[in-house]
């Protein structure tokens, strides 16, 4: 449902931004002379572009604000002013915050009225109502828009006119507008307008279909709609017909891009092994120790393709479920039934066993499979598959980044339980400070078992052995040696609220940073909960983590989702069913596009997935099948967690 909407917003800016130089994961000190300060303020802008390039968005305009508000010098007479206000204001409707987006487009248009940015910012203005769901008032602003607008940016007012007619169920004159758009389109924008067009032409009538085709004999889209054509015919089980139609486009239009795929197709119906439906698997522990994730991920998949129905036309998606059980076995014996079943992909599985043997299996049959599992380097040189999920190295990137990119944070302690757990984010974490230029100035462990952690603590900061010509009198007076910014803890809730009050009897107050199972309500407790004394809140205050999901976030498809979600199953969604949600909802309209017919189709639309917008964050599958993604940066604020934002 809102797979377009970082697309869209890169489409309005036409690709007009120039590339930035890739950010090094390394901090070097200065060897150079100090830059003036015109060179000064040209490089906080081109930092905010390379920031943006990133989609580290919320750092980027940081930067950018920054830029505008430096007063102008000799070299830099805000001459990229209002470049930086068309990147604010996509950066603030990404983000959700239409009105700061439409106050910044304004500015830009009475600034530089004759900037092609401006032109831009008014295509901008039409986006926010169309992404707020204000179809009539974003259609009514299309046709005056073309006065005021370069003739450039006419190819992205008839593809974001196209956009605004399809949410209407207008798909016959959306294919239109987009004929129109790629026309006008340059060569690089014309891959997301033939996407688009597809979309529509996907849920055409069989009469509006045809009567398109007529329209359109030899121009852009017919082949498409020839395509979409042939494609009714397999659905309504006439395969010797869908055969025809496709022959007949090799013949006449032998120079097309989708000649290879169409041939292929032929020999694939005449074979038999062409896709009859569009049925997507389940692989979820419906009983034994894991049942309760199980259930929470199928509610996700169910709501996801209730929600998918209900606004498509196109052909209907199905989904199967089957139960893996609590063995590896069950969850093969399970796999086997969905192949029986003809699925085209596979969600699940959850225990990482499991999804070991049956990410294998699924490979092996060439069945796209996105797994819901953290076991590490699970995807590796496996072709057909995926992760989405929350990964300790997405974790750390993430609040490393957030620490010393935005903090200015470079000094770092790390507390942590000796178990796998534990060991694991410590490693991660010391190497990615090391990276960045950081330091880890204090490091210890603690036995997981106990509930007094003083002793690690004081070792930790030099209060616990004596100090040479000390007495230990003194000894006890003295202060800790917290040469560290902030304190990295990688352990779950009831430690953290132990370890809290000991850290401030010990005289340590720093940043507190800890892993998405900090995301519990024990971490704001009240305050008269009894946890080996008095817990107070207040020691864990400001603390920071990433979390996959924030039910409460204020990004308007998230509270929309949540409404949902609670008015159907009366309870807040929690990241279970959110991560399934977003891997079912991808699933869904990959195999509505209209584009894909067979298994490598799929895999191959995956891997070259544009950013997709979900409940989840950003997201993108990286070569090895690996979901990149943004995550939530939540904060502890008295009794609540509030939201950072994405990172």
């Amino acid at each position: 449902m809102y797979k377009y909407v970082l697309s869209l917003i890169l489409v309005i800016c036409l690709f007009t931004f120039q590339s930035c130089t890739q950010s090094s994961q390394s901090i070097k000190k200065q060897t150079t002379p100090p830059k003036s300060k015109e060179d000064t303020k040209s490089a906080i802008f081109y930092k905010a572009e390379e920031l943006y390039k990133s989609r580290l968005y919320a750092e980027a305009l940081d930067m950018y604000l920054n830029y505008i508000k430096r007063p102008p010098t000799d070299k830099d007479k805000h001459q990229f002013k209002d470049r930086a206000l068309m990147k604010m204001g996509s950066i603030y409707t990404i983000q959700g915050k239409f009105d700061d987006a439409r106050t910044i487009y304004k500015q830009l248009i009475k600034e530089f009225p004759q900037s092609k940015y401006s032109s831009r910012a008014q295509l901008g203005l039409i986006y926010n109502d169309y992404s707020q769901k204000k179809y009539e008032e974003a259609l009514q602003q299309i046709e005056p828009a073309f006065a005021m607008t370069h003739k450039n940016d006419h190819s992205g007012l008839y593809l974001l006119k196209g956009d605004i007619l399809l949410a209407l169920n207008r798909a016959q004159e959306a294919v239109v507008a987009y004929t129109y758009a790629a026309e006008k389109a340059a060569q690089s924008e014309l891959p997301h307008i033939i996407k688009r067009s597809r979309q529509a032409i996907s849920i055409l009538t069989l009469d509006e279909l045809q009567y398109l085709i007529n329209v359109y004999q030899g121009r852009f889209p017919v082949v498409y709609m020839l395509y979409q054509k042939a494609q009714n015919e397999i659905e309504s089980d006439n395969p010797t017909k869908a055969v025809t139609i496709l022959e007949d486009i090799v013949n006449e239009y032998p120079e097309h891009e989708m000649i290879s795929q169409i041939q292929d197709e032929i020999e694939s119906i005449k074979k038999g092994k062409i896709f009859e439906s569009n049925t997507i698997g389940c692989l979820l522990p419906l009983s034994g120790k894991y049942s309760q994730f199980g259930q929470m991920a199928l509610n996700g998949a169910l709501f996801a393709h209730t929600q998918f129905s209900s606004l498509q036309k196109g052909s209907p998606v199905q989904l199967k479920m089957q139960d893996t059980g609590e063995t590896v076995e069950d969850a093969i014996q399970a796999f086997e039934k969905l192949i029986a079943e003809n699925v085209k992909a596979i969600i699940g599985p959850i225990e990482p066993n499991q999804a070991e043997a049956i990410a294998l299996s699924a490979n092996e049959h060439q069945i796209p499979i996105i797994l819901l599992t953290f076991r590490e380097g699970i995807t590796q040189d496996l072709e057909y598959v995926f992760r989405n999920f929350i990964t300790p190295e997405i974790q750390i990137r993430t609040i490393t980044s957030y620490a010393m990119d935005e903090l200015g944070y470079r000094d770092f302690g790390i507390l942590y339980p000796d178990d796998h757990y534990g060991r694991t984010h410590m490693d991660l974490f010391w190497d990615v400070v090391i990276k960045k230029g950081g330091t880890v100035r204090a490091v210890n462990t603690y036995d997981n078992h106990k509930t007094d952690f003083n002793e690690s603590i004081r070792k930790m900061v030099g209060k616990h052995f004596l100090r040479p010509g000390v007495s230990k009198w003194r000894q006890k007076k003295l202060k800790p040696i917290v040469d560290f910014d902030a304190l990295f803890i990688p352990d779950k809730p009831d430690k953290i609220i132990m370890i809290a009050p000991q850290l401030k009897s010990n005289d340590i107050e720093v940043q507190l940073l800890g892993t998405n199972i900090w995301h519990d309500k024990k971490m704001i407790g009240d305050s008269q909960q009894v946890v080996l004394g008095r817990f107070d809140r207040q020691h864990l205050q400001n603390a920071v983590f990433p979390d996959l999901f924030f039910s409460e976030s204020n990004l308007p498809h998230v509270q929309q989702f949540v409404a949902a979600f609670k008015e159907t199953f009366d309870k807040e969604p929690s990241y279970w069913e959110a991560i399934t949600y977003d891997t079912a909802m991808i699933l869904y309209e990959l195999l509505n596009s209209g584009t894909i017919q067979d298994a490598s189709q799929l895999k191959d639309s995956l891997l070259h997935m544009k950013e997709y917008r979900g409940l989840t964050g950003f997201m993108h599958f990286d070569d090895q099948g690996e979901a990149q993604k943004q995550l939530y940066l939540l904060t502890i604020k008295g009794d609540s967690f509030e939201e950072i934002g994405l990172r």
